[in-house]
């Protein structure tokens, strides 16, 4: 969560996270970011012992949708990325000795701002700011004895932090909590596909599936 409140909580390929200081969206490249699911087609339709074929059916068509809504709630509880995606965050200011990013960052590809008259200026890493990849979610912060800039700022949206973050497929998660995540994605596309939510919570997450999820989440320092 970022101090005064802005909070991850939605971690699909589409959103944008409003707050007071700014808000956080995939970053629009052309031709747009795309992303290999965890899953494949052939892992699930192996778990719910379904007859391969070689043409697209509609029910593969659906089975698919549920692997990518599988892997955006393991994300939300997750507290990360699964696959590697590039965000940009917009602030009105800089604020704060660090912000937080997201967990897993990978790297911060690019900070800039925009100054009352519209010129942007960009700032180079470590010398103007440095990156912290071990904290969960990975930091952004002031280099020692420096501060951010002071400028008078356009009037919205005036900071770019540009980011990647996530899992790559060749990540030792994948071997060990990973590999339990994969799981309990295909214990959850099972109760979907098979119309089951027994003993679901709310959400209509199997208790198995809400069990498995939580494998490997965010330690939080106590």
């Amino acid at each position: 969560m970022f101090p005064g409140g802005l909070a991850y909580d939605g971690y699909g390929q589409v959103g944008t996270y409003t707050h007071a200081r700014g808000s956080i969206r995939l970053t629009e490249t052309s031709p747009a970011q795309s992303f290999d699911e965890p899953l494949t087609l052939t892992d699930v339709k192996d778990f719910l012992s379904l007859t391969a074929t070689p043409d697209v059916t509609d029910d593969d068509q659906m089975l698919l949708t549920f692997i990518s809504a599988a892997r955006e709630v393991f994300e939300i509880e997750q507290g990360c990325d699964l696959m590697v995606k590039q965000w940009d965050m917009s602030l009105d200011y800089f604020y704060g000795l660090e912000m937080p990013l997201r967990d897993n960052l990978i790297s911060v590809d690019l900070v800039q701002y925009k100054d009352s008259d519209g010129a942007l200026h960009a700032l180079a890493e470590n010398t103007d700011y440095i990156v912290d990849k071990l904290k969960r979610p990975g930091v952004i912060s002031q280099t020692w004895n420096n501060f951010w800039p002071v400028f008078t700022p356009w009037p919205s949206s005036a900071v770019l932090i540009r980011f990647t973050a996530g899992l790559k497929p060749s990540d030792a998660f994948w071997n060990n909590a990973g590999a339990r995540l994969l799981t309990g994605m295909k214990v959850l596309i099972k109760s979907w596909y098979i119309g089951d939510d027994e003993r679901g919570n709310q959400d209509g997450i199997p208790y198995a599936a809400q069990v498995l999820m939580r494998y490997g989440a965010v330690p939080r320092v106590r």
